[in-house]
């Protein structure tokens, strides 16, 4: 079925890379590279060249007595992650570490390939932010004020505002200079370039049901509203764009740069033993060690090099350097219920945001050369986003997010996005097959404060071996419970009167697994949520932020490691509990002001 179809959508994508190759060659490069002339001594070493990482080696770097190392594993940022469009072939690429969760047995993930979830983490400078969605947003002020109240001292939203506008250069009209918002950051954010009918449709359709349209970012979050993107003249814009473009002879970027353990002397960091290229070296610290590896990451190289749970490191036959129980613990990620899709049918023929349409058009490439405007200049159909409450929450601090996507699971018929979630054949072809190639769109609820915990684990004490991820989807019933409430929600919104004039119906095909349940009520619901509910890939929370006297923290309020000296994370690892939205944002701001910390407490002021 719709084979001359996947033959075209396969050749358009592939000649579309060519070009993009031969056209964007020298629209960008990251300063600051030098992988074949390396020292064997810094005063910072930090292991990580991704969202936090870059920043970090940006802003230290600033202080001109300051020697700083990069190190990461992946390589330069190619010209295929410079184009906003191109988001969906990144995870599973050469950019993308490739992790794959442990099977989920307790009810979540059946209707993916071995009840399994990608974890895409980048791998190239840049890290996750050279390969995700690129979506700006906070978070809710609520949830840094509970970080507080856990035992993240001076973590409050008072105390993270002045970083948001501090690293923000935000461009849309309605987001002009206040008191919420920066103008001068290196993080540039923009409203897409080219969005469909079908986002204000979604908006009006907000407005319809009595919330606010407007900005989520201001400190009230509830409401709906188009999103923002860090991209730049129509290109990617992630945080090595931002803060590594600036070439400074202080600071070492090595790419390709594969950290295997840090050194210890006692129970001081002096340094890291690494592979560059091939080339195995120690290279050491004269004052810190920072790791900025990631949720998987960090708590990976940890325990490699001693510091974790004493009885599973003793199981891997490491020596232990630090009794740290928290390490690999308090795992947590965003889990979204995908599917559900509306049809718009031929009547409104480039209403929807099929990009099948827009690949086969020369009109797309010439837009994008020409004004770096048009569909390649954002991503693919993500367009809108709204924070609603159910009747498990407030609505200062709604528990679902919603994503509005001017297209549909089926919308490749098969080729792309079946394998970006990991559905499984047998799921794709008994539900979405019959929409391959159709205009429509589609929305899913996510949980934003998730009680399922997780935990990574070592699966062998040799470096190259990933860990074991385990993020316990759906084990707390809460988890389900709100998604079904979000799923009534977002039903509700696709239905509404604001999309009837395109011709919008649901595409009411009951999911075969959940066909003896009466479409609609709460059983089927759940159903949907055990087939269809995977990651949203806003993993956080492996290495904990706390107070000394708990036992699962594993670091302080100022990133520093309990139980050694002189060795730091700071990463979204470190977060007591994600965020209500999409973390990139967030992370920058943490290192933002970890730089700080670290400048206070090395400089004389």
């Amino acid at each position: 079925m719709f084979s001359w179809q996947k033959c075209l959508w396969n050749t358009a994508t592939h000649m579309f890379g060519a070009w993009v190759i031969f056209e964007s060659m020298v629209t960008r490069d990251i300063g600051n590279v030098d992988q074949y002339n390396i020292d064997t001594e810094y005063d910072f070493i930090i292991v990580g060249g991704g969202t936090a990482g870059s920043v970090l080696a940006g802003r230290l770097a600033e202080v001109d007595h300051f020697k700083v190392l990069l190190l990461e594993a992946g390589g330069e940022q190619t010209d295929k992650i410079k184009i906003p469009w191109f988001h969906l072939w990144l995870p599973n690429s050469p950019h993308d570490w490739k992790f794959v969760t442990e099977p989920n047995y307790n009810g979540a993930l059946k209707g993916f390939m071995d009840q399994k979830s990608w974890w895409w983490r980048g791998k190239a400078i840049g890290g996750t932010g050279a390969i995700n969605t690129m979506i700006y947003m906070r978070g809710n002020r609520n949830d840094y004020d509970y970080w507080e109240s856990l035992g993240a001292r001076g973590w409050s939203y008072k105390d993270c505002l002045p970083y948001f506008k501090k690293l923000e250069t935000i461009t849309p009209q309605d987001h002009q200079p206040d008191f919420q918002h920066g103008v001068s950051g290196p993080m540039v954010v923009e409203e897409a370039r080219h969005h469909t009918v079908l986002r204000d449709a979604f908006l009006e359709a907000g407005k319809g049901f009595g919330f606010r349209v407007g900005d989520q970012n201001s400190g009230y979050q509830t409401g709906f509203a188009p999103l923002l993107f860090n991209i730049r003249d129509g290109h990617r814009w992630s945080s090595a764009d931002a803060y590594l473009r600036q070439t400074r002879g202080n600071l070492h970027v090595a790419l390709i740069a594969h950290v295997h353990r840090i050194l210890f002397r006692r129970r001081t960091a002096v340094g890291v033993e690494t592979d560059i290229r091939g080339s195995k070296m120690k290279i050491y610290a004269k004052r810190e060690v920072i790791l900025a590896g990631g949720v998987v990451g960090s708590p990976h190289l940890m325990m490699l090099s001693g510091i974790g749970p004493r009885d599973h490191l003793q199981e891997m036959g490491i020596p232990v350097v630090y009794h740290s129980p928290g390490v690999g613990q308090n795992l947590q990620d965003h889990i979204a219920a995908y599917g559900l899709t509306w049809l718009t049918g031929a009547s409104s023929a480039g209403a929807a945001y099929n990009p099948f349409v827009y690949t086969t058009d020369p009109k797309t490439y010439w837009d994008w050369k020409m004004t770096r405007t048009g569909p390649l200049a954002a991503p693919i159909g993500v367009e809108g986003n709204a924070f609603v409450a159910t009747k498990y929450a407030n609505t200062s601090w709604p528990d679902i997010q919603i994503t509005f996507m001017a297209s549909h699971p089926g919308f490749d018929g098969g080729t792309t996005y079946k394998d970006f979630l990991m559905i499984s054949d047998e799921l794709y072809e008994s539900y979405f097959a019959p929409t391959a190639f159709t205009e429509g769109f589609s929305m899913y609820p996510i949980v934003s404060r998730p009680e399922s915990r997780g935990r990574i684990t070592l699966a062998s004490s040799d470096p190259l071996v990933a860990p074991r991820i385990q993020p316990n989807y759906l084990s707390h019933p809460q988890d389900t419970l709100t998604l079904i409430e979000g799923l009534k929600i977002v039903k509700a919104i696709g239905d509404s009167e604001a999309f009837k004039r395109f011709g919008a119906k649901f595409y009411d095909r009951p999911l075969v697994p959940c066909s003896h349940l009466v479409p609609g009520t709460d059983a089927y619901w759940e159903c949907w949520v055990r087939y269809l509910s995977t990651s949203d890939h806003h993993p956080v929370g492996s290495c904990k932020m706390g107070r000394k006297n708990d036992p699962m923290a594993v670091v302080s309020p100022k990133f520093r490691v309990y139980g050694v000296r002189r060795l730091r994370i700071v990463d979204g690892s470190t977060m007591p509990q994600v965020i209500s939205g999409n973390i990139n944002t967030p992370i920058i701001m943490m290192a933002e002001r970890a730089a700080d910390f670290i400048k206070d407490a090395h400089l004389v002021r």
